[in-house]
């Protein structure tokens, strides 16, 4: 009874404190504004009290004018004061009438539910080749790559997400907007990087994956932990091959189809996907990615023009950015070609191994090609999302970041995970097939 009685007590006086405590001070630079929102109905006064006019205040009863008079107020104060006058304008603001508060951080955190499998299949990946490869592959040493980049870029957008994004930049603290946006900055260099790594690691793959076998070359993905006194053991390679099958008897019509494949198809073939990769991928990639990097000047510019207490014309002055938004959609752009190449360039291939040269090559193939084209539609779906939200976000004028910034990060971390389980798809398939065989040959 006496602790109610305790917490009774200082709640009270809590509410007593508050009440008298003196109301936020307003920069002189913010009254034209108030006072045009107000109707001129405003007392010439230093403090928030003055701001208690229908006009402003009905932000708390109507969420569409609580967004109609944040964007006048926000607009007006950039005009008038600098960033961190703004910021400290709206917060006075949005805390005398109740501005509603939003949030969106359940969207950001639902991304887990598609990072965490991402990891799961880059870490057995990694496992497989590591563990069972006898040597590795170009691909295998892009996907070796990715993995500490893509660990990266999870931890970076989660603790944006955590500090700051999916609510409105006047809720979230000077000195965490300015990190969240640094946090940013370096999840959008993450996001080039991993997406050119795991493009270029599948383009590489279908090269390993259709390459011409000796009819009776051994593999050369056998385990290379495997000794020749158990040669006869039944082998737990997960090899992925997906050329010309190389079982004997090698028949003439066999041999014949065989030589034309690595001479005919599959030179075209190769050739097809270095252009890919020369061309769409690696260009495109360093070009803005070094765009992305300089993209103002001085780099700092990029995180701390939120927070500035320098005047907006000060910071036009000595500031010089590029149109990040032009940027963004040339990058958005290209990523959709290469995705698009990158679905299309097998396909003649497989048409050519299953109904003109060898029609006996395992259905499997054709799944696992199927499985993998299904994702990169989807990958493909992401991308075009996401364009589309760049399309109506404008990142140069935007008044709040850490709110029309959550589009973005939701569908650039969906984009990079599914290209992740892409490019894992199918050596874990091989992984998961392999550990089938060998549990099914013990029972």
């Amino acid at each position: 009874m006496n602790s109610i009685r305790l917490f009774l007590l200082s709640l009270a006086l809590a509410l007593v404190v508050k009440a008298q405590q003196p109301p936020p001070r307003l920069p002189a630079c913010a009254f034209p504004c108030i006072e045009a929102l107000a109707g001129g109905r405003m007392a010439t006064t230093s403090t928030a009290r003055a701001l208690v006019a229908p006009d402003v205040c009905l932000a708390s009863r109507d969420p569409s004018a609580s967004l109609q008079i944040q964007t006048q107020i926000q607009n007006c104060l950039l005009q008038q004061c600098s960033p961190a006058e703004s910021l400290e304008t709206v917060r006075a603001v949005a805390d005398l009438c109740s501005w509603p508060v939003r949030s969106r951080k359940a969207s950001l955190l639902a991304l887990f539910a598609i990072q965490i499998p991402a990891v799961l299949c880059l870490g057995l990946r990694l496992y497989d080749r590591i563990a069972r490869a006898a040597r590795y592959a170009v691909d295998d040493y892009l996907i070796m790559a990715v993995a500490p980049l893509f660990v990266t870029f999870l931890a970076v957008g989660q603790y944006g997400s955590v500090v700051a994004f999916g609510v409105d930049v006047w809720t979230v603290p000077d000195g965490t907007i300015a990190a969240a946006m640094q946090a940013f900055y370096v999840d959008e260099m993450l996001y080039l990087a991993i997406l050119a790594l795991v493009r270029l690691s599948i383009l590489f793959l279908y090269l390993r994956l259709f390459a011409p076998q000796p009819p009776a070359a051994a593999s050369l993905r056998e385990p290379h932990r495997r000794s020749t006194s158990d040669a006869s053991a039944p082998s737990t390679s997960t090899s992925l091959s997906m050329s010309p099958p190389s079982t004997p008897p090698e028949t003439p019509t066999t041999a014949s189809a065989r030589q034309r494949y690595r001479t005919v198809y599959y030179y075209r073939f190769r050739a097809a996907v270095l252009v890919i990769a020369a061309i769409l991928v690696v260009l495109p990639t360093v070009v803005v990615f070094f765009l992305d990097i300089f993209q103002c000047h001085p780099v700092r510019t990029v995180w701390t023009r939120w927070t500035s207490a320098s005047p907006v014309s000060s910071l036009v002055e000595e500031t010089t950015c590029l149109d990040v938004r032009a940027l963004a959609y040339v990058a958005a752009s290209f990523g959709i070609v290469q995705d698009v190449a990158i679905l299309l360039v097998p396909w003649p291939l497989l048409f050519v191994l299953r109904h003109s040269l060898f029609p006996s090559v395992r259905s499997v193939t054709a799944l696992t090609a199927l499985a993998m084209f299904s994702l990169g539609i989807f990958v493909l779906i992401t991308s075009c999302v996401r364009l589309h939200f760049l399309v109506h976000f404008n990142p140069t004028t935007t008044t709040n970041p850490t709110w029309d910034n959550t589009d973005s990060l939701i569908w650039s971390g969906l984009e990079v995970s599914v290209s992740v389980i892409v490019a894992c798809l199918p050596a874990v398939r091989a992984m998961v097939q392999a550990a089938y065989r060998n549990r099914r040959g013990t029972l």
